[in-house]
C-alpha cells in the first residue's frame, strides 16, 4: 500500500466516523434544553445532555425538575392537582409541561430530527 492509498484510506474513515457522529446526534451544535419560564419570563435554561435534579421557585413554592437521558419532567410541585408531574417526561422539540397554579413553564427547544407525517 504506497504513502497516497494510506492518506486516501484515513480520510475516507473520518468521513465515515464524522457522519455516523451527526446521524447519530452525538454531535449537535447547540443541542436539545428544555427552557424554564415562570410568568412568562426566561429562568434557566438547562441542556438535556445532563443529568441532574434542580428546584424553580414558583408562585405556589418550590418545584422539583429532573432531566435525565434527554427527557426532562416535574418531579414535585406545590400545586393543588399535580397536572404537571402527570404529564411525566417530555424530549422532542415544542413540548411542554405547564403549571398554571404555579405560573411555570417548561419547554424544549433545539433541533428537531423527528418527523410528525411524511409524504411520498
Amino acid at each position: 500500500m504506497s504513502r497516497g492509498d494510506k492518506i486516501t484510506l484515513v480520510v475516507l474513515l473520518l468521513l465515515i466516523f464524522f457522519t455516523l457522529f451527526l446521524t447519530k446526534g452525538l454531535i449537535s451544535p447547540g443541542g436539545k434544553r428544555a427552557v424554564i419560564l415562570l410568568k412568562g419570563r426566561e429562568v434557566k435554561k438547562v441542556s438535556l445532555g445532563d443529568e441532574k435534579k434542580f428546584k424553580i421557585m414558583g408562585s405556589l413554592g418550590e418545584m422539583t425538575l429532573e432531566v435525565k437521558k434527554g427527557k426532562v419532567r416535574v418531579l414535585e410541585s406545590k400545586c393543588p392537582l399535580k397536572v404537571c408531574i402527570e404529564r411525566d417526561w417530555i424530549s422532542s422539540k415544542g413540548e411542554e409541561i405547564i403549571c398554571i397554579p404555579n405560573e411555570v413553564r417548561v419547554k424544549i427547544e433545539g433541533e428537531n430530527r423527528e418527523f410528525d407525517e411524511i409524504v411520498h
